[in-house]
């Protein structure tokens, strides 16, 4: 079984601008560090790729809590 793909995003500014995109999130917590954890398809992170930047997100397969 493939592991889903998650896009990390630090800025809530881009968050936002995910989530008014249409992208669901949940919070992650790392120390003081709130993370918006957006589960996404393939073809979602190309389109993410078209319209952010690479320092905007990181695609990972772990949440942690």
């Amino acid at each position: 079984m493939a592991m889903k793909k998650i896009i990390k995003v630090i800025d809530p500014a881009v968050a936002k601008k995910m989530s008014v995109a249409g992208f669901n999130y949940m919070l992650e917590k790392n120390g003081q560090i709130e993370t918006y954890v957006f589960s996404v398809t393939p073809q979602q992170v190309a389109d993410l790729q078209k319209t952010f930047s690479k320092g905007d997100f990181v695609v990972e397969n772990r949440l942690r809590f």
